[in-house]
């Protein structure tokens, strides 16, 4: 898995002060923290820091149904699907509160204390600092400071150190600790011991130099259950072996430089117990030296067959017998694609659909099949950028919309999209479908179309060149029909090298002088198997003459090619009686139908 190294960024705050719960494995390492100043802070900044901890949990009712989980094991392949988990690192102690004071009675004076001094005032002029406080394997709290008699600089004062219900340990404050207002030979630095039971505890350390004066120098409240942190959660990793959900971080437990165990809970019922935060991480043991490295831990929980709501996973460390929720996420329990259809409208020519999909068992973009009125039309990918749908659901990436047009139809129809459902082959695959309609007539374009199921160009924005004869006609035939019962029929004539056989009508369909227009049609090359036919499109003006043609192209085209569908753009010259002109170069037949005209029509 590969994740960043940020280690010490928390190591900064106190890696010592400590515990809040949590949980990964643990091997026992060399070094003290005194070792280690970057895992270290001062005094100044414990204070106040951290909520209560939560009471210890309680017992959990007996699950009506026992589940079993079988655990996988990812290898080095599985790892490098998932994604960059560079920077999620977080390796930093459980926030503690330093007390105010110490709490009356807490520590007691040793049994033989220091001689009072010999000459001057027996008054309490002890001062110091406990300002360090740093988790060390084992269960102890290492504590530094320093503490001096500011009327008698020379002597050393004792300090003692100690937590609830558990023996004192007294020491003295004559270790290096340069920078006192009283030299540099004052410090004091050694381990108070925690009680073995889990839960809030106060460490507090206090100094004197008579029988009876003590002076307070500081107390830190912790929590003594496992702690650590989640780092991850991914709610899908697609691998060869199938889908899963994956959780992991890191875990410690004070009280051994061994490992922590956890437990996992779906819907709050236990279905694991008792594994170990093992992993290797190197950045733990920098920031926690005395607990060596292997304190990190990651769960794979595989996806079951079954379609249904979303499960609640969380993973409580409960090392010790007293458990601690480290954190939760949710499994995806879905396998059928789920998605949306956006929007459905005209767009030029063509009409636009738009939506985006997801197959919950992939991150990758799946297909979508667009129907209209029932029949297949196009086969798309959704593979498109969608920032919208990544920042909803962010375990799946950002590629998943799809944007892409159909041949424009004149009447109403309804517009299904079925989108590829890879976990589920045959009748249950295509069960998720989205729908909408658009009105032919409607649209944020000014199109006029003709499809001629009129039956006769009387009816029609359109005629032909040289009457209505068998070259040239409205056609019911069903062999050169392109849709719909009739279309619009031409054919070269003997002799002719240009037959243009189907015009728009100037008095009926204007186009505007220097406007731009999108013309978008169907049509039906025919003739002889496998013979070749040239036709070609126009615009024309009288006035203008030849040399102010819009020249759309020419096309040579098999007879065999079935229906296929043109748009062409142009722009008018400076001329108010341009048509548009199809027609046949030499032989050969062809029919043209399902007309849109994007741009301004008179």
């Amino acid at each position: 898995m590969r994740r960043g190294t940020n280690a010490l960024r928390a190591a900064s705050v106190l890696c010592a002060l400590l515990l809040l719960p949590m949980a990964p494995p643990a091997q026992a390492a060399g070094g003290t923290l005194a070792n280690a100043p970057a895992l270290t802070v001062s005094a100044g900044n414990l204070a106040d820091t951290v909520k209560e901890p939560e009471p210890g949990t309680k017992k959990k009712e007996k699950a009506k149904k026992k589940e079993k989980f079988t655990p996988y094991t990812p290898n080095e392949l599985d790892r490098v699907q998932l994604p960059d988990l560079s920077g999620t690192r977080k390796v930093e102690p459980p926030k503690t509160r330093r007390l105010d004071r110490t709490p009356d009675g807490f520590l007691k004076l040793p049994q033989q204390p220091a001689a009072a001094p010999t000459t001057g005032p027996v008054t309490n002029t002890v001062v110091g600092k406990l300002e360090e406080a740093t988790l060390e394997a084992g269960g102890r709290i290492r504590v530094k400071g320093w503490a001096a008699n500011s009327a008698y600089p020379a002597k050393t004062v004792q300090v003692i150190g100690g937590t609830s219900g558990q023996a004192q340990v007294t020491s003295w404050a004559n270790t290096p600790r340069p920078g006192t207002p009283y030299g540099d030979a004052h410090g004091f630095n050694f381990d108070v011991q925690i009680p073995p039971t889990r839960g809030l505890h106060q460490v507090c350390v206090s100094a004197f130099y008579t029988t009876t004066k003590v002076t307070d120098l500081g107390c830190i409240e912790f929590d003594s259950r496992a702690f650590g942190a989640v780092e991850y959660r991914i709610p899908l990793a697609v691998v060869a072996s199938g889908a899963y959900s994956v959780i992991g971080g890191w875990m410690i437990d004070p009280y051994t430089a061994s490992y922590a165990t956890f437990s996992g809970f779906r819907d709050k019922q236990e279905f694991f117990r008792g594994y170990s935060a093992a992993l290797p991480r190197p950045d733990i043991a920098q920031a926690f030296p005395t607990f060596g490295p292997n304190h990190g831990w990651e769960v794979w929980i595989k996806h079951d067959g079954l379609e249904g709501t979303p499960s609640e996973l969380c993973v409580n460390a409960d090392s010790g017998g007293v458990g601690k929720q480290l954190g939760c996420m949710t499994q995806n329990s879905r396998h059928d694609p789920f998605g949306a259809l956006d929007e459905v409208r005209w767009q030029g020519e063509n009409i636009l659909v738009k939506g985006w999909a997801i197959d919950p068992d992939t991150r990758s973009p799946v297909e979508v099949s667009i129907f209209a009125d029932g029949k297949l039309v196009k086969t798309a990918s959704a593979f498109q950028l969608r920032t919208d749908i990544r920042d909803a659901h962010p375990e799946y990436g950002d590629s998943h919309g799809f944007e892409t047009t159909i041949p424009a139809a004149f009447d109403d129809q309804k517009i299904t999209v079925k989108p590829t459902n890879i976990g589920r082959a045959g009748p249950l695959g295509g069960k998720v479908e989205w729908k909408m309609n658009y009105d032919g007539s409607s649209g944020p374009c000014r199109c006029i179309g003709e499809n001629f199921e009129s039956g006769s160009y009387d009816k029609t924005a359109y005629s032909t060149s040289g009457g209505v004869d068998q070259a040239m006609r409205i056609t019911s035939d069903k062999s050169q029909v392109v849709s719909g019962t009739f279309s619009a029929y031409g054919q070269g004539l003997p002799g002719w090298e240009w037959t243009e056989f189907l015009y728009s009508n100037r008095t009926k369909l204007k186009l505007k002088r220097s406007t731009t227009y999108t013309v978008t049609y169907r049509y039906r090359i025919l003739g002889p198997a496998n013979s070749q036919v040239e036709n070609y499109f126009l615009a024309r003006t009288p006035t203008g003459g030849y040399n102010q043609d819009r020249w759309g192209g020419m096309w040579t085209e098999s007879t065999v090619s079935g229906v296929k569908s043109r748009s062409l753009t142009f722009t008018t010259g400076a001329f108010d009686d341009y048509h548009l002109i199809w027609g046949v170069h030499n032989s050969g037949a062809m029919t043209v139908d399902n007309i849109v005209i994007n741009g301004p029509v008179g």
